[in-house]
């Protein structure tokens, strides 16, 4: 073996190891958005059947607030309403985690799938240099005196050859386009789920102190008389 031939030996399995690298790199980012898609979904669900159950604990402490009287009437609805309130609070949360976060996470499965057609280009130009060089084999065995089909070969394979390398360096640079998008939607998807729901828990601190603060007002004695007066209205 020459020593253009062991370059070339070197060359493809250089080009072999990047190949198998960005492949993984890929499939790796399909398989683990894939995942968080999926979980964040589920996070989403749960919120959706969280906010069901809150609207009917609202519903059901407005009823019981109509059994009641005076302060403690005012401070049970009033309670209610910030229940009520932090509820659509969460439905909004809800939504913007649907168009800020699922929806941008689910765009790499096309993503993926067309750095995947990226590298099929490289495999398709790889199996080409491949072929060649196996003709080329077979003329040295079969035909070993024949320079004139060796030449054509070699030729044939070093046009293939440049057109590997050409090929690798457009992948190189898409994969390097991909890799450097990703980690600016990674920064921005889990950036907008971090403060959608520090927004959401901030209203929640403020709705829940007001409604802390109705149930301080309540005032027993007024309610004690209240409740004595339905005993006895004479």
């Amino acid at each position: 073996m020459d020593s253009s031939q062991i370059s070339g030996v070197r060359s493809r399995l250089e080009t072999d190891r990047i190949a198998k690298y960005l492949t993984d790199r890929i499939e790796g980012v399909e398989i683990n958005f894939s995942t968080l898609c999926q979980d964040i979904a589920g996070i989403s669900r749960k919120h959706a059947r969280l906010r069901d159950k809150y609207d009917q604990f609202a519903k059901d402490l407005r009823q019981y607030a109509d059994q009641e009287h005076t302060t403690v009437k005012l401070a049970i609805n009033s309670y209610a309403e910030c229940v009520a309130g932090l509820e659509d609070y969460r439905q909004v949360m809800i939504d913007r985690i649907e168009a800020r976060v699922l929806r941008p996470l689910q765009t790499y499965s096309t993503n993926c799938k067309k750095a995947r057609d990226n590298m099929k280009s490289l495999q398709h130009v790889r199996d080409k240099e491949l072929v060649k060089l196996q003709a080329f084999d077979r003329v040295k065995i079969r035909e070993p005196a024949n320079k004139s089909k060796l030449t054509q070969y070699e030729s044939e394979i070093q046009k293939t050859r440049v057109e590997s390398e050409r090929v690798l360096g457009d992948t190189q640079e898409q994969a390097e386009m991909f890799e450097k998008k990703k980690v600016e939607d990674l920064k921005k998807i889990f950036g907008d789920f971090l403060q959608t729901h520090m927004a959401f828990h901030a209203k929640a601190l403020s709705l829940y102190t007001s409604a802390f603060q109705f149930l301080r007002s309540v005032d027993e004695v007024e309610q004690l008389n209240a409740f004595k007066q339905n005993i006895n209205p004479h």
